[in-house]
């Protein structure tokens, strides 16, 4: 395996490792772990149990509260608390429903994730790579923060730099603009719907 970094494989599935994370590493490797169980068990559990699995997972590893925020953009300050309780609770779901989508079965892919992390402002990076047994390797990095003694995701970037939020933003925006919350809660639980076979 050629990689551009010095990095450490994942290969723990369903390893026990702290519930808070203390470092940004931890926090990835031990939602790698769980995704690694959810794919090695993908056919058994389905669609609707791998997204099951991965809300809890999500919530953990990811601060989907700032992520809804920064996804919803200006109008979030306008929006009431149960609004923004009601985004963050659908944004959730499909951010699961996705994982459970993209993860639908083990072919002997690796995670990787690079024991050091790299500055970027007031956050840091957890570079990441999964290997496939065939195939270039599949870059994913996530800009970590700190809140206490726990460190969650704020955004992935896939292939070096492509942010999945301002992606969210830039998709939403019509949504938004035409309905409100209620519409982009409508459009956010249509995402997480069980897809057609």
């Amino acid at each position: 395996m050629t990689m551009r970094m010095a990095a450490v494989a994942v290969m723990l599935a369903g390893a026990a490792m702290p519930a808070a994370a203390a470092t940004p590493v931890a926090t990835i490797e031990h939602f790698y772990a769980t995704t690694l169980d959810i794919m090695k068990n993908a056919k058994a559990l389905g669609f609707d149990g791998r997204a099951k699995r991965f809300e809890p997972a999500v919530r953990e590893a990811f601060d989907v509260t700032e992520m809804t925020h920064f996804a919803v953009g200006p109008a979030w300050t306008g929006y009431s608390a149960a609004e923004r309780s009601a985004l963050t609770e659908a944004f959730t779901r499909m951010t699961a429903a996705s994982y459970a989508q993209n993860f639908n079965g083990f072919g002997g892919e690796k995670f990787v994730v690079a024991p050091a992390t790299v500055p970027r402002a007031a956050d840091v990076v957890v570079k990441t790579e999964i290997v496939v047994p065939s195939g270039r390797p599949a870059q994913i990095d996530y800009r970590m923060r700190g809140s206490g003694s726990a460190w969650k995701a704020v955004d992935v970037y896939y292939q070096g730099g492509i942010s999945q939020l301002s992606i969210r933003r830039s998709e939403f925006a019509a949504t938004i603009a035409s309905g409100g919350a209620a519409a982009l809660v409508k459009k956010l639980d249509a995402m997480a719907a069980t897809p057609k076979p």
